[in-house]
């Protein structure tokens, strides 16, 4: 298993990046996504959960093209906003081709401790593959 771990910072506003995390899709910019559906919404203790399950498509490198024969895989996205904490969580994991890889992301978007004015975003990242003999290649790519 890899596993990665980083963080970003956004030169936004936190409230003007939760409004682009909902408004992401369609987008020009992010022709890979094919489509996205919001399967639940509910409110609890103050926070706003979602589940999106999204439909992506990703290049391959020409030795996985002859592994598999499909470009698309589905990935669910579960989202907590916490307007109080002005904090926003995404869970995103493949529910597709998870016998090739499975990667999961976790990203906590907030506001910057240094500039009230930015964003940070901390992103960690599972990425596993359970081929043998090609999983450290694919956990690799």
């Amino acid at each position: 298993m890899k596993y990665y771990e980083g963080s970003s910072t956004l030169k936004f506003p936190w409230e003007q990046v939760a409004q682009g995390l909902w408004q992401r899709y369609p987008n020009p910019e992010s022709l890979h996504v094919l489509s996205e559906d919001t399967v639940a919404r509910k409110v609890v203790d103050n926070k706003l959960h979602s589940k999106r399950v999204l439909t992506k498509t990703n290049r391959m490198p020409k030795w996985g093209e002859r592994l598999i024969n499909t470009r698309n895989v589905s990935v669910i996205e579960e989202s907590i906003v916490d307007p109080e904490k002005r904090e926003i969580c995404t869970y995103t994991r493949n529910v597709g081709l998870t016998k090739v890889m499975t990667c999961v992301e976790k990203v906590v978007y907030r506001p910057c401790p240094e500039n009230s004015q930015w964003t940070v975003a901390e992103r960690k990242a599972w990425i596993d593959s359970k081929i043998f003999g090609l999983g450290y290649a694919i956990q690799h790519l």
